[in-house]
């Protein structure tokens, strides 16, 4: 029996949301799909949930890794596992109306290389439908929709994939960063020959849990995924024929970037920066320099006006590190010179010859 569909999910420490997820998928009832699931080097008892499922569904096949690699890599490494014709992705924390997803399964024609759905959050107070407008789009047109948030998210887990046009295309998720799904998504988007939307959602998305990318305190990956997520759009957009609205919708991606993620993490980055954080500001410097976007002149200039003189971000930048390796080493030496005279002081203390007593 040919497989149509792959569902994708990458679970690390998710024992408390993987039964819940698996069981939305009502694998009896869907023997043409095949679920993998990515046991993202768990610590708790998330593997042990899945094997269970394992022994009863024949078309659920978990794959355990003993190191946590992160998304990104868990679902490159899946999608070259897969079978299926079609593909997509299901968070562990998250679940399905499998009923509704079948129906969509079947509405793709053999035209299309991405379908794409309304999808459902559900907070503390409750479920909230987002609704999306409706249509069939060209590839460019859809990956504009896209970047201007008009599906109302960035997320992956609300397109369904044709496998072989995201092997075509090297649709691979960018690993070691947060928001990979966003240069995945453009790239499956752009490259396709028809894009399909329909607003009736089958996929929830859980909105009151802990996650990578709802964080609380800001870390330097956070920041440094957001300027490799709009270095890497950059990148991709500038092989493409010059489009005006293309451009237009890079822009307004831009601004959202700004205002979601720069304004968010900026400012409690400032505060407690050590050597590990300015380090990893001169790297990421260099990639915003390298840009040269509103979005990215942006950024420098919020960094530049702020008052704590540990956060550079000019050209000294490479001044300071010099000087601040410099102290270091000459702290060392001064300890260790000093520790030497010591220790010689110590010894010469220790064999001087006593007093003579006897006389």
């Amino acid at each position: 029996m040919q497989t149509k569909l792959s569902i994708i999910i990458c679970a690390h420490n998710e024992e408390s949301f993987i039964a819940e997820c698996i069981e939305s998928l009502h694998l009896t009832d869907h023997p043409q799909w095949e679920v993998i699931v990515i046991n993202d080097a768990s610590t708790d008892t998330t593997l042990d949930i899945v094997e269970s499922f394992a022994q009863k569904h024949t078309n659920l096949r978990c794959h355990s890794l003993t190191h946590n690699v992160r998304p990104g890599n868990a679902r490159n490494f899946a999608i070259m596992l897969a079978r299926g014709e079609h593909i997509t992705f299901l968070d562990a924390d998250d679940y399905i109306d499998a009923a509704v997803l079948a129906e969509k399964v079947k509405m793709i024609d053999a035209g299309t290389d991405v379908f794409t759905s309304g999808h459902t959050r559900l907070f503390n107070h409750g479920l909230s439908t987002i609704a999306i407008e409706p249509g069939e789009f060209s590839g460019d047109t859809a990956a504009c929709l896209f970047l201007m948030r008009k599906f109302r998210t960035w997320g992956s887990c609300i397109h369904i994939y044709r496998r072989s046009h995201v092997l075509q295309n090297n649709c691979l998720f960018a690993s070691g960063v947060y928001y990979g799904d966003v240069v995945f998504c453009f790239n499956a988007l752009y490259t396709a020959r028809k894009v399909i939307v329909d607003p009736a959602p089958y996929y929830v998305y859980r909105c009151n849990n802990d996650s990578v990318t709802r964080f609380s305190v800001a870390t330097p990956l956070h920041l440094m995924s957001s300027a490799r997520l709009h270095f890497d759009l950059v990148q991709i957009i500038q092989t493409k024929p010059e489009s005006d609205k293309l451009c237009a919708a890079f822009a307004k991606a831009c601004n959202i970037l700004a205002k979601e993620h720069l304004q968010d993490m900026a400012e409690p980055l400032q505060q407690g920066m050590h050597e590990t954080s300015l380090e990893f500001f001169r790297t990421f410097i260099h990639y915003i320099k390298c840009c040269d976007t509103p979005f990215s002149r942006g950024v420098l200039a919020a960094i530049q006006s702020q008052p704590d003189k540990k956060f550079l971000c000019s050209d000294d930048m490479s001044i300071w590190f010099s000087l601040s390796r410099r102290i270091r080493i000459i702290r060392f030496r001064i300890i260790f010179w000093l520790s030497r005279v010591l220790l010689k002081i110590k010894s010469q203390v220790l064999n001087r010859p006593g007093k003579d007593r006897s006389k």
